[in-house]
């Protein structure tokens, strides 16, 4: 083998004139590698989207409650404080400007009752009944929430021994079930109409914990010294995002009304606050709702979102000392861009809140969708790009084509 600097000189000289060869035939190819995986990747960023919305069934009441009626509907959720208490006992109602309790949200029902039916009255003149498109009976819905933490206790049995576990409870009233349609294991969930309050949705998990069995339902549980009658099992939501923002403690719930139970002891007197009791109603202005959810016509865009806070102000109440958000539309390209800009504003808003684990759900694939909404907008430029790199090397290649045919041409004259 020759080492002279001629044969080292024409190797290297092939080698760089190979290496050329090779990066201009790539190069002319990359454009169209780039523009394969743009596509791709912007394809699997839709699919994610519309994947993220779909799993989120909390934000989409108006549009189950609409059903195939002409009449559109909008969700909207109101956030109040409480007073927390150091037991994870419920929120006590802390301030008016603050807070919202059963009270004032029969008040608010009532307005919003009005303002609905007043402008589905001129469709209502002819018919027996205020039913709306529905067919349900109701022209619009409504539910309140508070959520507190204590533990639930199996009694011993026969075959069995006793049994406990920590849990996150959510005392519900109105048409709850309605808003946050959970799959039904066994039995049914809470009944608004229902006279007897000791009644107690679990969850699969805690059911089983428990019980070792999903088909639990007429079996007893105890919160405390008061007796619960099991009456429905659900499933949660299992996507990573309702895993991530669930939290540690098994979920169950109870009527609204039942918080009072679970009151700290300094709050509470001898004999509880049970709508049974000498004072019926106590629970109705002690207890505080942290979460007010309605779904309104909005048979004009934004009109939903006006008689809400309309009817909240008709309570001797400011809109802007809530946090208010319309879940119908939420995640929109829009309403995506206006929660994210200005940077930093969304969660000074939100600061102050104790949210449900469906709103922080809400809110993490709210953070996940920008990001795959960037992630589609950064295909896109690629796209782009690509196709402009294409088009510029298909004119180069072209007038290549025509200035050597030219030269042919001449050559020949």
């Amino acid at each position: 083998m020759s080492f002279s600097k001629d044969a080292i000189r024409s190797r290297l000289q092939t080698a760089w004139i190979n290496t050329c060869r090779r990066t201009r035939i790539t190069l002319r190819f990359a454009p169209f590698v780039f523009l394969a995986a743009a596509v791709g990747l912007s394809i699997l960023g839709g699919v994610r989207i519309r994947s993220i919305r779909d799993s989120q069934k909390a934000q989409i009441a108006a549009e189950n409650w609409q059903g195939d009626s002409s009449v559109r509907y909008s969700q909207i959720t109101c956030f109040a404080r409480g007073q927390m208490q150091t037991n994870n006992a419920p929120d006590l109602y802390l301030s008016p400007d603050k807070s919202l309790n059963v009270t004032e949200i029969e008040t608010i029902h009532d307005a919003l009752d009005k303002t609905v039916k007043a402008s589905f009255s001129e469709e209502k003149d002819n018919s027996d009944s205020d039913d709306s498109d529905t067919g349900t009976g109701k022209i619009w819905i409504d539910a309140y929430s508070a959520t507190a933490d204590c533990t639930l206790e199996r009694p011993a049995t026969a075959v069995q021994k006793a049994a406990s576990a920590s849990i996150t409870v959510t005392g519900v009233g109105g048409d709850y079930g309605l808003f946050h349609p959970l799959s039904i294991v066994s039995g049914a969930f809470l009944s608004s109409d229902t006279p007897d309050t000791k009644k107690i949705v679990l969850d699969t998990e805690l059911a089983f914990r428990l019980f070792g069995t999903y088909q639990v339902t007429g079996q007893s549980v105890f919160i405390g010294e008061r007796e619960y009658v099991i009456v429905g099992v659900v499933r949660h939501p299992s996507t990573k995002i309702d895993q991530a923002t669930q939290g540690d403690l098994l979920r169950a719930y109870i009527p609204f009304s039942e918080l009072s139970f679970l009151s700290a002891p300094s709050q509470s007197t001898d004999t509880p606050t049970d709508p049974s009791a000498n004072s019926p109603t106590a629970w109705k202005t002690n207890l505080a709702v942290t979460t007010y959810e309605v779904v309104l016509p909005n048979r004009l865009s934004g009109i939903a979102l006006q008689n809400f806070k309309t009817a909240l102000e008709g309570t001797g109440k400011q809109s802007s000392d809530y946090l208010i958000t319309e879940n119908t539309g939420r995640f929109s390209f829009l309403r995506l861009y206006n929660t994210t800009f200005p940077i930093g504003k969304t969660a000074q808003l939100r600061d102050g809140y104790t949210f449900p684990f469906w709103e922080r759900s809400a809110q993490r694939a709210e953070m996940t969708l920008v990001f795959w909404w960037v992630w589609i907008g950064v295909s896109i430029l690629t796209i782009l790009l690509s196709l402009l790199s294409i088009f510029a090397s298909f004119g180069k290649f072209t007038r290549k084509q025509r200035e050597s045919t030219e030269r042919l041409t001449i050559k020949r004259i």
